[in-house]
């Protein structure tokens, strides 16, 4: 699957683009700290080929995960990554999701929402589910439009030591 969108590329990630998926993630911790559970500190020690291969396809027996990103000419621009566990086999997770500042709004968060779930209805899921965090009102808002709606789960700490909390919100796929 690639699909071209006004001029980008959008597609899933291969187990050889892990250079690369690994510079756009850290580009994305830079950018927007607290938007993710891990931090830039903690992923700039992972340089090797094997601390990245859970990113692009996930722990055999207990994950399944598919990264899909968008690139530019050869540079990375985008990127959202979908998880389904084996205990959980009717749900997958969105996280991971960040686009470069200079392409937003032009539909490429849109695009990389819906490669995700369209690989999670390929999976059998019937719904996706993310957290947002909490007073994040431009992601909060992109969600409900793509028909999300939040649920009456308790709020989460972001990561471990963060003051910073996140909601969960709930879209039912194949609707």
């Amino acid at each position: 699957m690639t699909e071209s969108l006004d001029g980008l590329e959008l597609r899933p990630v291969q187990l050889q683009d892990w250079p690369q998926l690994r510079d756009l993630r850290l580009r994305a911790l830079r950018d927007s700290p607290d938007a993710f559970g891990s931090t830039y500190e903690r992923e700039e020690r992972m340089r090797e080929a094997s601390d990245w291969q859970w990113w692009i396809a996930g722990t055999p027996g207990e994950s399944v995960v598919r990264s899909f990103v968008t690139q530019k000419d050869d540079v990375l621009v985008g990127m959202a990554t979908g998880m389904v566990e084996t205990g959980d086999p009717r749900t997958a997770h969105l996280f991971g999701m960040w686009v470069e500042p200079t392409f937003r709004r032009r539909a490429l968060g849109a695009a990389l929402l819906e490669a995700v779930s369209d690989w999670a209805l390929n999976c059998q899921c019937d719904e996706l589910v993310l957290r947002v965090v909490d007073g994040n009102e431009s992601a909060s808002n992109f969600y409900r439009r793509e028909g999300f709606v939040t649920t009456s789960a308790l709020p989460e700490q972001l990561r471990e030591r963060s003051s910073v909390t996140t909601r969960e919100m709930r879209r039912q796929l194949g609707v």
